[in-house]
């Protein structure tokens, strides 16, 4: 039952990315090239901001929100049964949008049920899934962003003619990925362990510790987020890629570190036996991350952008696979997984809003100066990410049970 639970919260992971990723990272910058052959920078550094302001916000009040129902005894699924419909709904309203600001609209919308879904089997996996299962676990779904975006990406390049179909057909594909955990919900695990009531001091350590990792993956986060969401324009703008090739391009760059990524993230969690070992993990993960993107900005070239989107996917998996395993050991609540998860899933989004909102200032005078700007910063605030998680890999570690 347990393996089936894996299995079945992670795909309803992977169904409530599969709207959001490939359209932040792909689908709307080749839009509003579609609506306009500058890419409207502007325009869509705002519409990324407004999306993930809305996913933010809902991440944390779905999760408790669904705290809340389950204090009263029903279940927090009722969230994701409801919202599995309009996923679809969100994504012909982004197929159909005829104006910028319509799709912005759109993309707002699209931010809801997916929060919702998000948000709820996360907290679903924390209450079904035991310690002995939560490596690969935390391997799958940290995978699942990235799959979505390799699942996406592919259905980009195969709706190159009709950029906008590509919004609609992942979508469709995440509604159903999530109805097997709709349709059956996971048994809770049946009391929480002993060991897990322990003394003041060592919650108050492992709340520290918590809240240094949130701190340090929100900075990789700003450095993953800038490079999803600019990478298209980096190689519009500062490559030696033809304008005719950047589509192509792009889409195969993507594909190729996607595809390293959730090869890494799945080796990261199963490599994950406690604390100590997922915050080395991370560490080296952040690092080769921050390698990546220099060596982005000093290989603009299209063998260097290859090369390096393999490293920083490599990078960017291998931190994803143990980040979930890294959470439930250093810090978790009973009665409160909603309210945890949900906000340190909306700390790790909330760069999708202040990276927007900081490009229209690196990008107001001169694009390409800007775009190398805005990539050196997110290779330094990786760096600064894996100095503040070493301190969580050099603590004391104990391992912990339950959920």
């Amino acid at each position: 039952m347990r393996s089936d639970a894996v299995t079945r919260i992670s795909l309803a992971v992977l169904g409530g990315w599969l709207t959001i990723m490939p359209a932040s990272v792909l689908t709307l910058a080749l839009r509003m090239r579609e609506f306009d052959p500058s890419g409207l920078p502007t325009q869509y550094s705002l519409t990324l901001a407004v999306g993930w302001l809305i996913m933010i916000v809902g991440l944390i009040g779905f999760g408790q929100l669904g705290d809340v129902m389950e204090q009263r005894g029903h279940s927090r699924v009722v969230l994701i049964r409801w919202a599995t419909p309009l996923l679809p709904i969100a994504g012909a309203t982004l197929m159909l949008a005829p104006t910028p600001s319509v799709l912005t609209l759109a993309w707002a919308f699209a931010q809801v049920p997916a929060a919702a879904i998000l948000t709820s089997a996360l907290a679903i996996s924390g209450a079904t899934v035991p310690m002995q299962r939560r490596g690969i676990l935390s391997g799958l779904i940290g995978a699942t962003s990235i799959m979505a975006l390799l699942l996406g990406s592919v259905i980009v390049q195969l709706l190159q003619s009709n950029v906008a179909a590509a919004f609609l057909a992942p979508a469709i594909l995440g509604a159903l990925l999530v109805l097997p955990l709709a349709l059956r919900t996971p048994a809770p695990l049946a009391h929480i362990p002993n060991d897990r009531r322990v003394s003041a001091p060592t919650a108050r350590r492992w709340a520290s510790a918590w809240m240094v990792f949130t701190v340090a993956s929100f900075l990789l986060s700003w450095a993953t987020s800038a490079t999803n969401s600019y990478v298209v324009l980096f190689i519009d703008t500062v490559s030696d890629i033809s304008s005719d090739a950047v589509a192509g391009f792009s889409t195969g760059a993507v594909i190729a570190a996607t595809v390293a990524a959730v090869i890494t993230s799945v080796i990261g969690g199963s490599l994950l036996r406690g604390r100590r070992s997922a915050a080395v993990i991370w560490v080296i993960a952040a690092v080769v991350v921050a390698v990546a993107l220099v060596a982005l900005l000093v290989f603009p070239t299209s063998v260097g952008i290859l090369t390096a989107a393999i490293a920083f996917g490599a990078g960017f998996g291998l931190a994803n696979g143990v980040e979930l395993g890294l959470l439930l050991f250093v810090r978790h609540e009973p009665g409160r997984l909603g309210r945890d998860l949900g906000t340190f899933t909306a700390v790790t989004s909330a760069p999708y809003v202040l990276v927007p909102a900081t490009a229209t200032l690196f990008l107001a005078a001169d694009i390409a100066d800007g775009l190398r700007q805005m990539f050196a910063l997110a290779a330094l605030l990786a760096v600064v990410g894996a100095a503040l998680t070493t301190g969580v890999a050099l603590t004391t570690s104990r391992r912990t049970s339950g959920p």
